[in-house]
């Protein structure tokens, strides 16, 4: 009796590949990253401003759902995190992708005095004013990084912006606490504090003091007196497009906050895509009859693709489309 051969025993996702990474829950992810065009990208702007404060230290990425701004954010916590076998594991991708930019990346991090890694003060926001968002970040930031017993400094600042929660409270905090060791803040999903601005505002809310911390800490981590302080927001719309309903006047303050931060769009190109659908795949242990048969679907719909027009748009042809299989074409090009 022929015992039939199910496509979960030839092609299957690598357990480690997750439809949607979350900074609390899945840090042991970023050690099987693939960095790609575009994060190798942000990494080197990161360590430009690790080498020079003149140039801005805020970043704010944007990208649609799915294009990995968060699996970045876990990947470059852990490349700036405490010395370990998940930095190590980090380290090892970054190296296959760029070995001068993990030098360069780990030279910046001695300089800054960060070789045991910088304070990760991390935090997916929620529909609440960003001086909650903060706050949380830079208490599991400082606890993660002294849990027996934060500096005295550290633990007054601390204590003092929970009490008042308002801009310069949380700005003297983070500049106290970048001050004790390099800080990361990571806003992820900072949309939706976005959105709780913009629902505030269009209720006639005075919003000015929740743009004011953002414009602070932008500040006070560049010029000659510069902080340590490298902060990243991550969203799926440009700032503006949370903000239309807010009046004219509040638009111009957020502006002023936006223009703090440097905007990188979070896409990538088509060549790139695929390649990280061919990564998350694992077809290591597929049976010669299979592979054969796989090839052949491969030519086929790679011509098909030629037949309609959108072979150009698959970079590497048939061989491209086989290690992507089961996905179809089509299938490929509609991912974000």
């Amino acid at each position: 009796m022929t015992v039939p051969s199910m496509l979960a025993s030839q092609v299957r996702p690598r357990d480690h590949y997750l439809r949607a990474a979350n900074l609390e829950s899945h840090q042991e992810q970023a050690e099987h990253y693939i960095p790609t065009s575009r994060a190798l990208e942000v990494l080197r702007r990161l360590v430009h401003s690790m080498e020079d404060s003149s140039v801005g230290r805020s970043w704010a990425l944007t990208g649609p759902y799915g294009a990995g701004k968060s699996s970045f954010a876990l990947f470059l916590r852990t490349l700036l995190g405490p010395a370990g076998a998940m930095r190590d594991a980090a380290e090892r991708a970054l190296g296959d992708a760029d070995r001068i930019l993990l030098q360069q990346l780990v030279e910046a991090r001695a300089g800054l005095g960060a070789a045991d890694g910088f304070v990760l003060a991390t935090t997916t926001c929620q529909q609440e004013p960003v001086a909650d968002s903060l706050l949380r970040a830079l208490v599991m930031g400082t606890q993660a990084r002294w849990p027996k017993r934060k500096p005295t400094a550290v633990a007054e600042t601390l204590r003092l912006a929970q009490g008042m929660k308002n801009a310069r409270s949380i700005a003297a905090a983070a500049r106290v606490i970048s001050g004790a060791a390099p800080m990361l803040l990571i806003l992820d999903e900072f949309g939706k504090t976005l959105e709780h601005f913009a629902a505030r505002a269009s209720e006639g809310a005075d919003v000015a003091a929740d743009l004011f911390v953002l414009q602070e800490l932008a500040e006070q981590a560049t010029g000659e007196k510069a902080t340590s302080l490298f902060t990243f927001t991550l969203q799926h719309l440009a700032f503006d497009d949370y903000v239309r309903q807010a009046s004219s006047q509040q638009r111009r303050e957020w502006g002023k906050v936006q223009g703090r931060f440097e905007d990188v769009s979070f896409r990538e190109s088509a060549e790139q895509s695929l390649r990280l659908v061919a990564g998350a795949l694992d077809d290591s242990e597929v049976s010669r009859a299979f592979a054969k048969r796989r090839q052949e679907w491969a030519s086929a719909s790679f011509a098909s693709a030629r037949e309609v027009g959108i072979a150009n748009h698959l970079p590497g042809g048939a061989e491209t489309v086989m290690h992507c299989y089961p996905l179809h074409p089509i299938a490929l090009l509609a991912l974000p």
